[in-house]
Formats: structure tokens, C-alpha cells, sequence
């Protein structure tokens, strides 16, 4: 074979790439136009097919053998009855007139019109048929012994289950590029014994080797014991059966360079495009490996290689044939890590984009291998005390307050504050509620009002405050309309309408309590997750959608219109901008009366994933409290984001990679992936590196870092359709930058099997982990040596802990469920836990609170309170009683640094003969500790209550 030919992935051996498109017959062409040069040709060095090979495009019978033809020239498809004109038009191409033209089938199959039409242009043609696919497999294997010196013969199944008619050509698919290669015949027979014809050849040709294609459902012993040197290649299904094609045919090495044709074995037409490719096996001597709508363990293990990529694909089809999940996971699967045993782990780790051209190739390429008739789906649409010093300020909100005297954010980090609806320094109180910024005036006897200042359109407003300054961050959306641009066709179909995630950031002046004033506002395309502030320096986490994409859909559900839709949704994507996949802004000055729209992100702050994580783009932007409201800068992942977490020095963002959410990881263990930025700038966000964990985090007490290591609690649970005998378990596990990358270092596994993580609190080389499923084992963890961490105590209840609080150093504090033995959950509770014996931890008390009832605080960490002065922990608690009538409000709590638990009161919102709707407004969602009074805030307004006893003092309506 010329160099040509033989030598495909010679340049690279890391080389993935498409070939064909979408409809059968032009993938032939297109393999063809990719395998020989036009006949024409009088370059050195020109390829050349000798023949042509042509087989009907709506039935696969009578081409299974045929691909034994296929190494010096092509197979290709036409209608029945006449000669498709693009087929006709590459025999053109590829071969001289006088050249050989192979006809598989009798006149049903390829038409006498064929065959005299090809007749009356000159070519020579040789009709391979026989009375039926058997028949007609025996007339090529004659032809192949004439043309080859091999002696072996590979057998196959001649027909499928009547439920599963791929079943009946998957292994000849996958025979088929060594069948072209070595010359050897491809024969067919019924599963259950060997056809008299073939029995007949079989004795008349005396093969050394007959290789049974498939396990003794394809071919049955019966069929084993009657031929001559019998060998059976098989796996457990049709892509293991090619595994081992690949490798004990070929031998194709599990490591080193090696390439291979991937086509698809799942749809109905998938012959259509894997018995052409019989040919492109054979030229680059690249076995055929067959996926789905995933990818199996036996094709991973052969596409899998450990640290430099080094293996060459070549997929067969466009996205709608084998879809680009597929593709990148085939891709992402050569040149990972490996980890213990040769397991592969993927790095996350992210490439920044060379330009912007650059950027927009791939959101391009990503799109094209996933937008349909409707376009592309999901992919669119004050912490702690201050110092001594009296606050001296007149005005505006003070940075902090004297010590003991006012409680804040019940943040997760010290130094780390978090938005919150509800921001206080102890002589004025910011509450986000009634669509409005309320003021509220500590000083006097009584809370008062001192202004209320009206927020933008949205919900789930929360706060940051600086000084005299607030950072108001709202949800929110704004309305899109895609209409198709001027000359694109939208017969069939109708413009895609809907909303957009939008995030409004509202800078506010209090500098004058009595009047805020909004100074700036800032409108950004995407959906806000988090944010977090150090030093008056905040950094917003927004997770943006392609957006302005005139993606239409089809008004009627018939094949033309639905081909029309995704035909002028893949041209709205071929012709898209940048500015159509990153996120805007726009920034308003009310006092000026102007407005500034501008990009986001330049496209050097924006990095992509090796391996597919959405079309969206997640940014972590940096403003200071101190100055404008334009982002200072910015960086960016092209990748989905769900879980915030920040240390004084590091920001790090977790997203699931969920099986169901991509399609072809079905059956594969569910991951996290994590990217981390480096915020200890305060003038900039620079990423530093991902990394991935097993499983799913609970929420962001699931991540810590500590001495420069990242630590990740984590359930992982069985793949859905995977094992039903497997169990859930947990891990911690530890990584810590290396060269760009979050890498594991260390990691404990086992915790809580069957059970998952309902609560999670580390606690410097300490972690508390609370798994559940009928009893809460609580497990004390030792993470002193990041390499090596272990389990060092464990304690058995009913019920569980959704959340830790530390009140004391070997005290904590579990607020939860209590639970019945058999794990039926009965009421919200408040446990004590000792930790001083870190291999025996204890309950030492409990209080129940009620029956039916849970609390925020399991949802939410900044709905609970600690107050050490005097021991007070307060948690909003809600009956769902029968009759609607069931408490609604706070329980305070008293927590003895002795080790007990006390119910000290309780405080509501809800007045008598309060209607349902007000009744649910009145669900107390926050509390604070300011001038000795406890302070309790819901929708309706704010009580002041007795520190001590939870006695009603005032309350202020909003």
C-alpha cells in the first residue's frame, strides 16, 4: 500500500476527526473523496482506485461481504432503481472509463437501469449476487479468493433479532476493515447451524482459520463444531466483540501509538456508514470500533492512554450520526492522567484561548455537534467581630462594630464575608425585602425606618456592604425575541422566544442613612451563583448562556420541517460572533442619565475545559466597593458552575457532571469538577488550575482549603442503569496545585456505604462528616497528613446533622432531622456533640423541636445563629401541620459550654387571624444580635426580642 494510504495519523498520532456528514450515501463520497484522487489526476504520487464497489442504500444484505473489495476502492451506495447522481458523479471522479464497477445483489437490489446506465458509459461491470445475502456473500468470497493469496475465512450472522435488526450486520461492520485489509472473505450464516452453501465452500475452499464472529447467540456451537478450524472472537455485546476484533485479530496494543475508525453501532442505518468505512480501516490499518449513544468500558480501555495523547481516530458521520459527547469523550479519553491500578482520571485542566478566532472555532464546532430543530436546548435560554475602638462615623454604615456587640453573616470562613438578604453594624440594619432596601435605625429604643430604597425587577436580592457602601445582587431576566436575519429561510418554521438569565449589580450610597441613593447600576447577561468578599474587594460568580441566537423551530412535526428547523439553526451557528456565546453588560448612571455597554470578558481571560462542560460561560469578576462598578477584571471558564466556595486566598467553583445531563457518560460515575482562582490580588481573579473528585458535593462546606490544600467531601452514588447491587459511599479527598492542575494527593473512601453526606464542617485538620440513610453516622477525620487521611471515630444515631456549627473547641453543634430506627424522619432537632476524644465522639444532649416541622437551616447556613457571648443559637422553625395551623417562626436555644441544650423561647412573625399568604411572608429567614436584643427579620418586617428570654420588645412593618 503507498505511503499515502498506509500512513493516515503518521503526522499525529493524536489526530480526531470527522469524516462524512449526516445522510449515508454522502458519507461514502465523502470517505471515498477522502481515500483516492480523481482519476484525472496526473500528480506523482496520486492515489487511484482500482474499481468501485456499489451496493443499494436503503437495505444492507447483500453488502456485508462486500467490504472485503474495499481496500483499492471504494464502497458506495445509489438507489434501486437509478443511479443516485452524486454516486454517479464520484464513479466519474475516481475512475476511468473501461474501469471495473462491483454490483452487490441481484436486479432487486441494484437495478438493471444501474447496471445498463454504467454499461452504456464505458465501465466495465460484474454482477456479485446470488439467490439471497448468503448466496451473495459465497459470489464475493469467490471474487476475494481470486484477487488474494490468504487462507483464512471470518464468518458472521446473516441475519438479527426481529426487535433488533442492527444486531444482524454489527459484527460484519466491525470485520470489515480487516477483511479489506488482509483480503480475507467475509461469509454469512444463519445463527443456529451452518448454511448448506456455506458448509459446501467451506469443505470445496479448506480455509486454515474460520474466525466466528460474536458469542453463541450470533453463532451457535452448532455452527462452531461444523467448520473447519473453528476460532471464536467475541465480547460480551457488539462494541466488546470489536475490542476484541481489534485487538486479537489486529493487535491492536492497549498503549503506544495506534488509531482506529470509530462508526456507529446503534442506529438503524449504522451499516450505511460503517461498511463504507471498511476501506479507511484498511488503508491506515485502523481497526473498527463501534459506539453508541455512549461510550463502552471495552472501547475506553483501547481509546485510553496515559499522559501524552497518542491516539489517532477517525469518526465516521457528523453529530446527528455519532454526537459530539461521544466524540469528546472519545477524545478527552487519550492522554489522561492515570491513576492507581492504570484507571484513568481526567485533569480538568483548562487551555486558554489562543485568539479570539480561536474562541469562536470552538463555541462553533461545540454547537454544530448539538443544535436540532429547536435550536441548542439547556445551553440557551459583615463577618465576625471588629477591633476595640468605639465606631467614631456620624454617618453611613460603619465597618465594623465593638466587640460582643453585634453578630453578623454566619459566613464559613473567617475574613470571607458572603451576600446575605440582611447586613448589620450594630446601629443600622440592611434588609432586602419587599422589593426594596429597608433602613433600619438601631440607635433608638425602638427599630425604625430610617428610608427604603426601591431594587431593580428580580428576586433573591442579597447584599454586600463595605463602609457606606452596599453591592445589591438581584436575579433576574430579560425578554428575547430571535428573529431570523434578513435572507435565511424559515419555511417550516418559527422564531425561537423566550427569556434570557439576567444579573442586575446595583452599587448604593449610605453615606446619608435617611436617603441612599443608587449611584450605578449594572446589567449582566447570565444567571448570578454566588459571591464573596475580602478587604472591601467583592468577587461575583455569574454563569452566562449563549444568547441572541435566531434559532427557530419547526411548526409541524413532519420530517421536511424538522430538517428545515435544524438546517437553519446549524447556518445561525455557522454564522454566529463571539458576541453571541460571551456575556455583556451594560453600566447606568442614574445622576448622569448615561449608559456604557461593553463585553464582559477579552477572550485571553477565557479558558475552555479539555472535555465538553457546557456552552456556557462562567465568570468571576472582581469589583472593588470602593470605586466604580465596572469590573477590575475578570476570568473565565467556558463550563457550567453550581457550588461557591472561598478561602481569604483562593475562590474555587464545583459543577456535577451529571451522566443523564450528557448523554454519552450514561452509565458513568457522576463527577465534580472544580476550578480554582487565586483572589489574594485584590486588584485581579487569576485561574490556577481544575481538578475533578468522584460524585456530587452537598453544597460549599463540602470544599475547604487549608495549608494550601483543597479538601472535597463527596457521595458517589451507582451509575443509574448501572450495577443494582452497587452501594453509594463518600470520600474526602485532597488536592493541591501541580503545574496548573488540581491533582489528588490524598483520599479516604468507604464513609457511609448506602448512605450519602447530609452534612460536612472541617474543622482545620479535623473534619466532622454526617452521612445518612436510616442512621447518622458521624465521622471524626484526621486530615493532618493530606496524603494519608483517616477516620478516627465514629458515632451511630437515629436522625441526622444537616449542619455543624463549632461553639466551642470540642463542642458542635448539629441542627437536622430526628429519625425513627427504620430511618422515618419526625421533626427538626438540635444535637451536642463532644469531639475532645477524636476516636470516640458523643451526643451529650438534645432538644427536640416538634413534630412535622423542619428549619432553613438545613438548606441554608446564614438562616442559623450563634451568639458566644451568652450562648444563643437561634433557628427558624416551620410546622407543616393538616390544618395549615402550625407554628411559623424562631426557636432560641441555649447551648451550656457544660454540655447541655436548652429551649429558652420562641418568636413569630404571624399575627392572629393572619391570612395564609401574609402568614408565609411572616417565615422568619434571618436573625442578628445588635445593643443587647436579639433581632429577627422576615418578609413583613423586624422584631426586636429579649436576648435572654425571646420576650417580644418592638416590631417594625417593612
Amino acid at each position: 500500500r503507498d505511503e499515502a494510504a498506509a500512513g493516515r495519523f503518521a503526522a499525529d498520532p493524536a489526530t480526531t476527526e470527522r469524516v462524512g456528514g449526516r445522510a449515508p450515501t454522502a458519507a461514502a463520497i465523502a470517505i471515498a473523496g477522502s481515500r483516492f484522487d480523481a482519476a484525472a489526476d496526473g500528480a506523482d504520487g496520486a492515489r487511484r482506485a482500482t474499481h468501485v464497489v456499489l451496493a443499494r442504500d436503503d437495505d444492507f444484505a447483500d453488502s456485508l461481504a462486500g467490504t472485503a473489495l474495499t481496500a483499492d476502492g471504494p464502497l458506495l451506495l445509489t438507489a434501486t432503481g437509478a443511479l443516485t447522481p452524486a454516486t454517479g458523479g464520484e464513479i466519474g471522479r475516481v475512475l476511468p472509463v473501461g474501469g471495473r464497477v462491483y454490483l452487490l445483489g441481484g436486479s432487486a437490489a441494484v437495478g438493471t437501469a444501474v447496471e445498463d446506465g454504467l454499461r452504456a458509459d464505458g465501465y466495465e461491470v460484474r454482477r456479485l449476487a446470488g439467490t439471497a445475502r448468503v448466496e451473495t456473500a459465497l459470489a464475493v468470497a469467490d471474487e476475494v479468493r481470486s484477487r488474494s493469496g490468504r487462507d483464512e475465512v471470518l464468518l458472521a450472522r446473516a441475519y438479527g433479532f426481529e426487535t433488533e435488526p442492527t444486531s444482524a450486520w454489527a459484527d460484519s461492520v466491525t470485520a470489515g476493515g480487516l477483511a479489506a485489509a488482509a483480503g480475507i472473505p467475509v461469509l454469512l450464516t444463519p445463527s443456529a447451524g451452518l448454511h448448506p452453501g456455506v458448509a459446501t465452500w467451506l469443505q470445496r475452499d479448506a480455509p486454515a482459520l474460520t474466525v466466528l464472529l460474536g458469542g453463541t447467540v450470533a453463532l451457535s456451537e452448532a455452527v462452531a463444531a461444523a467448520v473447519p478450524n473453528p476460532v471464536r472472537v467475541s465480547g460480551p455485546e457488539r462494541t466488546a466483540t470489536a475490542a476484541a476484533v481489534a485487538s486479537v485479530l489486529w493487535g491492536a496494543a492497549a498503549e503506544g501509538p495506534r488509531s482506529f475508525v470509530v462508526v456507529p453501532g446503534e442506529r438503524r442505518d449504522g451499516w450505511a456508514f460503517g461498511l463504507p468505512a471498511a476501506g479507511l480501516s484498511a488503508d491506515s490499518r485502523a481497526p473498527i470500533l463501534l459506539v453508541g449513544a455512549a461510550v463502552s468500558d471495552a472501547t475506553a480501555e483501547l481509546v485510553g492512554a496515559c499522559g501524552a495523547p497518542q491516539v489517532g481516530l477517525t469518526v465516521v458521520g457528523d453529530a446527528t450520526v455519532v454526537s459530539g459527547t461521544v466524540r469528546e469523550r472519545l477524545d478527552a479519553l487519550d492522554g489522561r492522567a492515570c491513576g492507581p491500578d492504570g484507571a484513568l482520571v481526567y485533569s480538568s485542566a483548562l487551555q486558554p484561548a489562543d485568539s479570539c478566532a480561536d474562541l469562536l472555532d470552538y463555541f462553533r464546532e461545540a454547537a454544530l455537534e448539538r443544535v436540532g430543530p429547536y435550536g441548542l436546548g439547556e445551553f440557551v435560554a459583615v463577618a465576625g467581630a471588629g477591633g476595640e475602638a468605639e465606631i467614631e462615623a456620624e454617618g453611613g454604615f460603619a465597618p465594623a462594630a465593638p466587640a460582643g456587640a453585634v453578630s453578623g453573616t454566619n459566613v464559613q470562613e473567617a475574613g470571607v464575608d458572603e451576600p446575605d438578604l440582611v447586613k448589620t453594624d450594630g446601629r443600622l440594619a440592611l434588609v432586602a425585602a419587599q422589593g426594596g432596601l429597608q433602613v433600619v435605625d438601631l440607635t433608638g429604643g425602638a427599630p425604625a425606618l430610617a428610608a427604603s430604597l426601591a431594587l431593580p425587577d428580580g428576586w433573591d436580592h442579597e447584599l454586600l456592604v463595605e463602609t457606606d457602601t452596599a453591592l445589591v445582587l438581584s436575579r433576574g431576566y430579560r425578554d428575547v425575541a430571535a428573529d431570523a436575519p434578513s435572507g435565511q429561510d424559515t419555511t417550516a418554521a418559527s422564531p425561537v422566544v423566550g427569556v434570557a438569565p439576567q444579573t442586575t449589580l446595583t452599587l448604593v450610597d449610605l453615606s446619608d442613612p435617611s436617603q441612599p441613593r443608587a449611584q450605578a447600576s449594572l446589567q449582566l447577561d447570565g444567571d448570578y451563583v454566588s459571591a464573596r468578599m475580602t478587604g472591601g474587594v467583592a468577587r461575583v460568580v455569574v454563569h452566562s448562556y449563549p444568547h441572541d441566537l435566531a434559532f427557530t423551530s419547526p411548526t409541524e412535526h413532519t420530517p421536511e420541517a424538522v430538517a428545515a428547523a435544524t438546517e437553519h439553526n446549524r447556518r445561525v451557528v455557522e454564522s454566529s460572533t463571539l458576541g453571541s456565546w460571551l456575556p455583556s453588560y451594560t453600566v447606568e448612571d442614574p445622576a448622569a442619565g448615561s449608559a456604557v455597554d461593553a463585553p464582559l470578558l477579552d477572550c485571553a481571560q477565557v479558558s475552555r475545559p479539555p472535555r465538553f462542560s457546557g456552552l456556557g460561560t462562567l465568570s468571576v469578576l472582581t469589583f472593588d466597593l470602593g470605586g466604580t462598578l465596572a469590573p477590575t477584571s475578570a476570568a473565565a471558564v467556558v463550563a457550567n458552575g453550581e457550588t461557591v466556595y472561598a478561602s481569604p486566598r483562593r475562590l474555587y467553583v464545583a459543577t456535577t457532571r451529571w451522566g443523564l445531563w450528557e448523554p454519552s457518560a450514561a452509565g458513568e460515575p457522576v463527577t465534580s469538577e472544580i476550578h480554582g482562582f487565586d483572589i489574594a490580588d485584590p486588584a485581579a481573579t487569576r485561574y490556577t488550575g481544575s481538578g475533578s473528585v468522584s460524585g456530587y458535593l452537598l453544597n460549599q462546606f463540602a470544599l475547604s482549603e487549608h495549608d494550601g490544600y483543597l479538601r472535597v467531601a463527596s457521595t458517589q452514588e451507582p451509575p443509574w442503569d448501572g450495577d443494582p447491587e452497587a452501594l453509594s459511599e463518600s470520600a474526602v479527598t485532597v488536592l493541591a496545585e501541580r503545574d496548573g492542575a488540581l491533582v489528588q494527593v490524598g483520599r479516604l473512601g468507604g464513609l457511609g456505604l448506602d448512605e450519602r453526606i447530609f452534612a460536612v464542617r472541617f474543622l482545620g485538620d479535623v473534619a466532622a462528616v454526617v452521612t445518612f440513610r436510616q442512621i447518622d453516622p458521624l465521622y471524626l477525620l484526621d486530615l493532618s497528613d493530606p496524603a494519608a487521611p483517616q477516620v478516627t471515630g465514629e458515632l451511630e444515631l437515629p436522625g441526622y446533622s444537616a449542619y455543624l456549627h463549632r461553639v466551642a473547641d470540642d463542642l458542635l453543634l448539629g441542627v437536622g432531622q430526628e429519625a425513627s430506627e427504620d430511618g422515618r424522619l419526625l421533626g427538626s432537632q438540635v444535637s451536642l456533640f463532644d469531639i475532645s476524644d477524636r476516636a470516640a465522639p458523643r451526643r451529650v444532649d438534645q432538644v427536640l423541636l416538634g413534630q412535622e416541622t423542619t428549619s432553613d437551616v438545613e438548606r441554608d447556613h446564614r438562616a442559623f445563629l450563634y451568639w458566644p457571648p451568652t450562648g444563643l443559637a437561634v433557628v427558624p422553625l416551620e410546622e407543616h401541620s393538616a390544618t395549615g395551623a402550625g407554628f411559623r417562626g424562631a426557636v432560641g436555644v441555649d447551648v451550656d459550654p457544660a454540655g447541655d441544650l436548652r429551649e429558652v423561647g420562641r418568636v413569630t412573625h404571624v399575627a392572629a387571624g393572619q391570612s395564609s399568604v401574609d402568614s408565609w411572608a411572616a417565615r422568619i429567614r434571618r436573625s442578628f444580635v445588635a445593643a443587647d436584643a436579639l433581632y429577627t427579620v422576615s418578609e413583613l418586617g423586624l422584631e426586636a426580642s429579649d436576648l435572654a428570654t425571646l420576650a417580644e420588645r418592638s416590631w417594625l412593618a417593612f
